[in-house]
């Protein structure tokens, strides 16, 4: 499993139910690089998606402690252990925070697009995060190899 997150210098990850920004590059990437996968997320990603519904071209599974959701094209898990079960091995974690907190130290490789602009400008307060240990390994290393992963990509865009 691996992830994949846009974060802003400040590691933001999201602001409002949304992403802080919209790269048409990093999002083509994102498209590439998922198509044909397993992506994981939580409800309120889920919901931030075109519709509500799942991507279209992936399997689309979601982790949530909310007992009544059933969106349309996503599966929907209660507990970590049977997602991942049903995820295997190629599947992209997508977010949000508490999903990355969840399943980051399951990953091998975290693909990181690296957003270099003004985060007060870009995010309000109550913005979402990516877990600062991942976040501390990234700062250190530029990159995330994550629980031993074999390594990771890091995109950057200057905005």
């Amino acid at each position: 499993m691996d992830a994949i997150v846009a974060v802003d210098a400040r590691w933001g990850i999201g602001r409002d139910g949304g992403l802080l920004f919209r790269i048409s590059a990093d999002l083509r990437r994102f498209k590439a690089l998922t198509m044909g996968h397993t992506v994981v997320m939580g409800r309120r990603t889920l919901q931030s998606l075109p519709g509500g519904r799942g991507l279209p071209g992936r399997r689309n599974l979601v982790l949530s402690r909310q007992g009544d959701l059933a969106p349309e094209g996503a599966e929907v898990f209660h507990e970590v252990q049977p997602m991942l079960d049903a995820a295997g091995e190629d599947a992209f974690v997508i977010g949000g925070e508490s999903v990355y907190r969840a399943l980051l130290d399951r990953c091998g490789t975290a693909y990181v697009t690296a957003a270099v602009c003004d985060p007060d400008r870009r995010r309000r307060r109550g913005g979402r995060v990516l877990p600062g240990a991942c976040a501390g390994a990234v700062a250190h290393h530029g990159a995330v190899p994550v629980a031993g992963g074999a390594g990771s990509a890091v995109s950057l865009f200057d905005l």
